[in-house]
């Protein structure tokens, strides 16, 4: 090929990427990117969004900046795809830190975080989280986030928390807990987890054969007689000492509601109105995470 076409032809090509790199930086900015102050142009591309979501662009048609919201406010709540980038492990981390900063403060940020990195949280998408005094249910969202659904203050145990907790030493367990099930002496308020009523024959055994279990006995036991007791109206079983059941180590380990104190004999204690939130919220699987401090979730 003669010199003068050579360079004809190259001229030629370097136009052409010009115009094409000329089109595509036109394609980037022909929709908004920045909502509410950030920047989500690593993480979406309008395009791809509403190809791959086609609900979103039957709802919302051609209002970009309408997509731009519903894919900030909820598209990454729920793990959809902004863009290609989203599904590597690089572009996952950027949508969490994205979120941990425009969707809770830095303190919920920090116990999320703490929460992503436990591994209870490999275990269940639902965590009752017990720090001190303060109660609050976790829910897992898009990319693996923990999202805070509601917090409270609560009671414990009167002598505190304890790793080592016997049976009447008066202290709340801490560590990681399934709870068994929910029940009560009322019917189940609303819940999805497995709920079971109390009868006049159901007990909490601390007998022996029968340590840790709910027995139906028409018989009087040692333990404690769950329907005679007020505040177990609503209850959660916290899975401390089951499977396996070690006499002495503790026995009806429970989430309940409030009494004429905070203070329990070893159980976690709520208002009525808390109670019902979270039943409500609860399935099977949930776990309960109680802890002196944030730090400590990193053991769970």
């Amino acid at each position: 090929m003669k010199k003068g076409l050579l360079n004809k032809l190259l001229l030629t090509i370097f136009a052409y990427l010009m115009m094409m790199g000329s089109a595509a930086g036109i394609a980037a900015a022909s929709y908004p990117t920045v909502y509410k102050g950030v920047d989500y142009s690593k993480i979406y591309n309008y395009n791809y969004y509403v190809k791959a979501y086609p609900d979103v662009k039957k709802k919302y048609g051609t209002d970009k900046q309408a997509v731009l919201k519903n894919f900030a406010e909820h598209g990454l709540h729920h793990g959809r795809l902004g863009n290609g980038y989203c599904k590597t492990a690089a572009g996952k981390r950027l949508c969490r830190q994205i979120m941990y900063k425009t969707i809770m403060s830095a303190a919920d940020a920090a116990v999320s975080k703490h929460i992503y990195r436990s591994a209870v949280s490999k275990k269940t998408g639902q965590i009752i989280l017990v720090i001190g005094h303060r109660i609050s249910f976790w829910e897992k969202a898009g990319y693996g986030i923990w999202e805070k659904r509601l917090s409270a203050y609560c009671g414990y145990g009167r002598n505190g928390l304890s790793v080592s907790r016997k049976e009447g030493d008066g202290t709340t367990p801490i560590g990681a807990f399934k709870i068994v099930y929910a029940f009560g002496n009322a019917k189940n308020p609303g819940t999805k987890m497995k709920y079971r009523l109390t009868t006049d024959k159901s007990w909490l055994s601390e007998e022996k054969s029968t340590y840790n279990k709910w027995v139906e006995s028409s018989r009087s036991m040692k333990g404690e007689h769950l329907r005679s007791i007020s505040v177990y109206k609503y209850a959660m079983w916290i899975g401390y000492n089951v499977n396996p059941t070690v006499y002495g180590k503790g026995s009806a380990i429970f989430l309940h509601l409030k009494g004429s104190s905070w203070s329990t004999s070893g159980c976690v204690s709520v208002t009525e109105s808390v109670m019902k939130n979270i039943l409500k919220r609860a399935k099977n699987g949930t776990y309960m995470v109680i802890v002196p401090k944030r730090s400590d979730i990193l053991k769970y």
